[in-house]
């Protein structure tokens, strides 16, 4: 529910989950199957489902028009590396680990 109420509270209108049809089938199948159950007491916020694969043909094509995104550790570490290589560097981003009562930011970072 926190990406919902993350939309909701900065004005965004769209919610995207990624997810990998082909790898760990039962996993997977949860995993967007609970994401699809929350997303519908948001009638507001517009859900889509995205594969892996045409989602990072899409950001790569420069054609992604999402606002808050919703994926596993495995996948989230694909798109931020693919979103280091559009935008030229990892030192641009920082990065946020959001929680109800405490956050933790971390500055721009540098990969080996």
């Amino acid at each position: 529910e926190f990406a919902f109420q993350y939309a909701i509270k900065h004005n965004r209108r769209k919610v995207t989950v990624v997810y990998n049809k082909g790898f760990m089938n039962a996993s997977e199948w949860l995993f967007v199957n609970t994401i699809s159950e929350v997303a519908e007491k948001y009638p507001d916020v517009t859900f889509t489902k995205r594969s892996m694969r045409g989602f990072a043909f899409r950001m790569t094509d420069f054609n992604f028009n999402g606002d808050v995104l919703i994926t596993g550790v495995l996948y989230g570490g694909i798109i931020m590396y693919l979103m280091f290589g559009l935008m030229h560097g990892a030192g641009m981003f920082c990065g946020q680990n959001l929680g109800p009562r405490y956050a933790v930011f971390e500055p721009a970072t540098r990969h080996k």
